[in-house]
């Protein structure tokens, strides 16, 4: 989904978006790779909505801070 994370087998995944945050997930029912199915579509509806990439230099410093602060819940997901 294009930002550094890990997985681990008990579900739990943390990632860094860098110079901004690290996120951690944690729900059991893995896919076929060991990485829990559930924390790898936040991941991918993060990134997508926040455009979250190793590679983007243009992120500013408090942009996923900022961006935060202005969401709601994600989609799917209660308050």
């Amino acid at each position: 989904v294009g930002i550094p994370a890990k997985s681990g087998v008990s579900g739990g995944i943390i990632a860094v978006v860098p110079n901004q945050a690290g996120i951690a997930v944690f729900s059991p029912p893995l896919d076929e790779h060991g990485n829990s199915v559930r924390g790898v579509k936040v991941f991918e509806a993060l990134s997508e909505k926040y455009g979250f990439h190793l590679f983007d230099l243009s992120l500013g410093r408090c942009r996923f801070a900022s961006a935060l602060q202005d969401a709601g819940p994600l989609e799917g997901h209660g308050a």
